[in-house]
């Protein structure tokens, strides 16, 4: 097809090219398998380029003295990685149609492609079709303002609820911890119940509700039946204090992206002049839109930390932006010890790449400790504890009785589903097209039943639509269910790449995994042999069947086990008693 004019659209999800009239997705030049092998070269590329920005070329874009781009490194390498994956997409589509000239619809496809083009070293010329308006700095920063804006509503409903602040006890160590999702409550309970009972402590917890929206927020109601108080991050200032400081913080945010969008910024950084405006279009991006948040949440930080002035400060995820770099750059800076707790396994993510922040980090086992220094973190900041949450099955726990729950015959074998949200690792196509695999192959099996727990992020019209998908198919999707209880009530457990899976193999259930995305398996449940895969859409069947063979499942229970060894660290139950003594040791 050489001689084809074709227009590219990059923000055009599934329809990027335009070409004789049609509308074609990227992923049409090339093969999953072949996007699949290019996953860990983009993910350190991806990491490489944050690594020049973040401590070499804007090493000095600090507020307060923290260094910023370190804060946002989890966005800034999802960027970065999704740029490039782009990038060998249009790489692919290059070298297949072999265009003498490309119209580009915005300044994004124009960078990108350009970058495809001399990666490639093709001829094809670039023709932008659109230029960015000389107004964008100014809408985003109206947009910033608008986002924060929406907010304060919400800000003042919690100020009105505020609890009293309890004062700290002057002779015992102040412990303040931080879930920043409702999911990492659990997380922390098991280590707050140990360390309430002990009663040598004052124990907070401070969550950032406004910052949770879409998954609700952290439901205080445990820690109330302990007697921990809980104090939501956005009281921490005077109200004059936080409007004072979201305006700072978006002025200041649209500054820096002012500054940055001049090429005299960039000329003299030490960057591959090829990716240079990739960088740019990237960083400025961020700058303008989720740094103004990230300002605000430095100086409420700042403020919680003077008045309750702890003696450690702990954290689920520090890759989290908000309640993760913030939180340990903030108490860093104060000077107060930090820990962070391992609350998910640990995925090949550009993320999680180089030194942990926290002046500790608490890993579960051998593999999270082995990922942790092979991609930059130094051993010592490390301390192999295991999972207070999974250190030994709950053998209290009794198999839920799932044909009496979904009022169907008892002889029929149930298929647990534990699905994710679509985004980034699992896209909303992949998504969907798990389901309907995975429901059409349990519809061809007798006495099959297949029961969806949806994951907390997942959005009523999302599973409305995986319903229409399927309406004749035995298939039950419904959210409250005992996890568990019902893991151990499943003949199979499937899971794409989601913990749920290590859940089933701590439990010694069966697991089958699904992976039809462009990534790899992102946890090694199948390549250990702890569970049957498939890879395609005619493989589930076949991979269900043998899922399902109650030999093949005694068969992988060696496996299992060692795989959560792996994982999840000694099964001895002692992953609180090591939690405890180093929190001791870091408070001593």
């Amino acid at each position: 097809m050489p001689g084809e004019r074709p227009l590219l659209n990059l923000e055009r999800r599934d329809a990027e090219i335009e070409m004789g009239g049609e509308f074609l997705p990227l992923r049409h030049f090339s093969s999953v398998a072949w996007r699949r092998e290019q996953y860990t070269a983009v993910n350190h590329e991806a990491y490489h380029l944050y690594y020049q920005l973040g401590q070499q070329a804007f090493a000095n874009l600090t507020y307060a003295g923290i260094p910023l781009l370190p804060l946002m490194q989890r966005h800034l390498t999802e960027t970065f990685v999704a740029a490039l994956e782009q990038v060998i997409g249009l790489q692919a589509f290059l070298t297949a149609v072999q265009p003498a000239t490309i119209m580009a619809a915005n300044e994004r496809t124009a960078v990108l492609t350009q970058l495809a083009v001399h990666r490639s070293q093709s001829r094809a010329v670039i023709h932008p079709f659109a230029t960015q308006p000389w107004h964008t700095p100014y809408r985003r920063m109206v947009e910033s303002m608008a986002r924060n804006a929406m907010y304060l509503p919400r800000m003042r409903r919690l100020r009105a609820q505020k609890p009293p602040i309890p004062t700290p006890s002057p002779d015992r160590p102040r412990l303040l911890f931080h879930p920043y999702y409702p999911n990492h409550l659990p997380s922390f309970l098991p280590l707050i119940k140990k360390l309430q009972a002990d009663g040598r402590y004052d124990i907070w917890v401070s969550g950032a509700d406004t910052n949770t929206l879409r998954q609700g927020d952290v439901d205080p109601t445990p820690l109330a039946a302990l007697g921990v108080p809980y104090v939501p991050f956005e009281t921490a200032v005077s109200w004059p204090h936080l409007l004072r400081s979201m305006t700072r913080a978006t002025r200041l945010a649209a500054r820096l992206g002012r500054e940055l969008r001049a090429e005299s910024h960039w000329r003299e950084l030490p960057l591959d002049k090829t990716v240079r405006p990739l960088a740019q279009i990237a960083l400025v991006d961020l700058l303008e839109t989720r740094l103004p948040k990230i300002l605000l949440y430095l100086d409420m930080a700042a403020a919680l930390y003077q008045t309750i002035q702890p003696n450690l400060v702990i954290v689920t995820d520090e890759t989290l932006p908000i309640l993760g770099r913030v939180a340990l750059r903030a108490a860093q800076q104060q000077h107060i010890p930090t820990l962070t707790l391992q609350h998910g396994l640990l995925l090949d993510d550009p993320m999680y790449f180089g030194p942990a922040i926290a002046d500790r980090f608490a890993v579960w086992g051998a593999f999270s400790r082995d990922f942790l220094v092979a991609n930059g973190c130094p051993p010592q900041k490390l301390a192999l504890v295991g999972s207070a949450r999974f250190s030994l099955p709950d053998v209290a726990h009794a198999p839920l009785d799932l044909p009496a729950l979904l009022n169907i015959p008892s002889q029929t074998r149930v298929v647990l589903f534990t699905s994710q949200p679509g985004g980034r690792d699992v896209s909303p196509e992949a998504n969907q097209a798990t389901f309907t695999a995975l429901a059409t192959a349990v519809s061809q099996l007798p006495h099959c039943h297949l029961l969806v727990k949806p994951h907390p992020a997942q959005t009523a019209a999302e599973l409305d639509a995986w319903r229409q998908t399927c309406p004749t198919l035995p298939v039950t999707i419904q959210r409250d269910l005992p996890l568990h209880p019902a893991m151990l009530g499943a003949a199979v457990n499937v899971t794409v790449f989601s913990t749920t899976g290590l859940e089933a193999l701590w439990l010694d259930c069966p697991l089958l995994t699904i992976n039809l995305t462009d990534r790899p398996d992102l946890i090694p449940y199948a390549a250990s042999g702890a569970a049957v895969a498939a890879y395609s859409a005619e493989e589930v069947l076949p991979a269900l069947q043998q899922a399902l063979d109650p030999v093949d499942q005694q068969s992988r229970a060696p496996a299992r086990r060692r795989f959560v060894e792996r994982y999840l660290g000694d099964q001895d139950g002692r992953a609180l008693d090591h939690l405890v003594a180093l929190v001791e040791e870091m408070v001593a």
